[in-house]
């Protein structure tokens, strides 16, 4: 696959220009997301029970005449390092995009696994992002490969749990933004879920006022 990938790449602010932050808690699949997301291994990634990302990092590609800008962060709930050493850390995704600001936080969640910490990681993006984070939030299921194997959709999957679960009221929270996404497909199927990811956005944006996440303890920043 042809790839424009930027290493290390910094915000435009451009109108063609697509800004996400990855977040989710350790060892659920966000890096390699952002590294189908971009068609490259920028993000180190692998499967370990431990932190791979151990600080900000941010990539860009060019995508069906859009530029899709990346940040991966410190995964949360790791209590190997301090709160605030990770919140601060964190914290430093919004700077990189603060051009002038996020389209939408990617919220990972492993299914299965991560499940049930899934009150602790939106109670933590609240903290760190502010309460009107959540209307900026698109959930992305990683691991989708598994699903696929069991022959299942991700939609019936869901069907299991109530209403009044964690995780329906997360996406209950997020309007019902979510999707999944395989990191083992092929690349026209991995091409296939950016363009849904996409569309999500831009759904997302056309029903939002504030287009642009701004929170105010960054809009020193922002300026």
């Amino acid at each position: 696959m042809v790839s424009n990938t930027e290493i290390q790449a910094e915000a435009t602010g451009t109108d063609d220009e697509i800004r996400m932050i990855l977040l989710s808690t350790t060892g659920t699949g966000k890096s390699s997301v952002g590294n189908t997301i971009l068609s490259r291994k920028l993000f180190e990634a692998k499967m370990a029970p431990v932190r791979v990302t151990t600080k900000c990092a941010s990539g860009a590609r060019i995508f069906e005449n859009k530029r899709l800008f990346i940040v991966d962060t410190l995964g949360f709930l790791d209590y190997s390092i301090k709160e605030a050493d990770i919140q601060q850390e964190v914290a430093k995704s919004y700077q990189l995009t603060a051009v002038p600001g996020p389209y939408v936080y990617l919220l990972m969640v492993e299914p299965g696994r991560m499940l049930a910490i899934v009150h602790e990681t939106t109670d933590y993006l609240r903290k760190i992002f502010g309460p009107k984070a959540i209307d900026h939030t698109i959930v992305i299921f990683t691991h989708g490969d598994e699903l696929e194997e069991e022959e299942t959709t991700l939609d019936d999957y869901l069907l299991q749990f109530k209403s009044d679960s964690p995780i329906r009221k997360l996406l209950q929270q997020c309007d019902q933004r979510y999707l999944s996404f395989n990191n083992k497909g092929k690349d026209a199927q991995k091409n296939e879920a950016v363009r849904n990811l996409l569309k999500r956005i831009e759904d997302m944006m056309s029903k939002n006022p504030d287009k642009v996440y701004i929170k105010d303890v960054f809009e020193a920043v922002a300026k």
